[in-house]
């Protein structure tokens, strides 16, 4: 991002606006100033993908802050040109171009890393069909390629949702025998106690998973 702002506002702020909505080279070269209204960018997404509305990103570091740019330029371009101007495969040269002085790989140097980017760094908190609309998605299958883990993750997340489950069924004998232990004049019934052992776990399970 550095790199391409020093050499040229509307490089810098063609990257931002593919990183933030996800688009593709042919998205991003080609939307007119129309798309941008009331605070937000309309794309209607190619490859039979879906149309999306999406709020213009403000960010206090003004290198990640897109609302304010895009706006001016939009308003100042022409009603039957795009906003910026450029085809697509300039784009595509002008990624590699900012790239190489940044110091990034050439295999990385293409305009889908940035739509790529933002899906593989959201795609863990937001979640699968939240980043699927976002991406304009149609099938969550297209959305699940984001979804890669590596060996190391994947031990982690089983070793601590085994560990959590240990805890959890500990948790539920220690609270029925004192259930029990607190009506020794009460008669108990098998399907009582069966009984309150799955509402346990049933809250149990739904505290965990949050």
């Amino acid at each position: 991002m550095k790199a391409a702002r020093a050499a040229c506002e509307r490089d810098w702020l063609m990257i931002l606006v593919a990183f933030w909505h996800g688009l593709r080279a042919s998205e991003v070269t080609g939307f007119r100033r129309d798309a941008v209204r009331d605070g937000h960018l309309i794309i209607q997404r190619l490859k039979g993908s879906l149309r999306t509305v999406q709020p213009l990103v403000e960010h206090p570091d003004p290198l990640l802050n897109e609302k304010p740019a895009l706006i001016e330029l939009a308003a100042k371009s022409k009603p039957n040109q795009t906003v910026f101007n450029l085809s697509r495969s300039q784009f595509w040269r002008l990624v590699q171009k900012h790239a190489k002085a940044a110091g990034i790989p050439g295999h990385k140097a293409h305009p889908h890393v940035l739509k790529h980017s933002i899906a593989m760094q959201t795609i863990g908190s937001a979640g699968i069909e939240n980043v699927r609309q976002y991406l304009g998605h149609k099938s969550i299958s297209s959305t699940g390629a984001y979804l890669k883990v590596n060996d190391a993750d994947a031990s982690t997340a089983v070793t601590n949702a085994f560990r959590e489950e240990v805890l959890c069924n500990q948790s539920l004998v220690d609270a029925s025998r004192e259930w029990f232990l607190e009506r020794p004049q009460m008669e108990v019934r098998e399907s009582d106690t069966n009984a309150h052992g799955a509402m346990r776990a049933r809250n149990c399970t739904r505290f965990t998973k949050k």
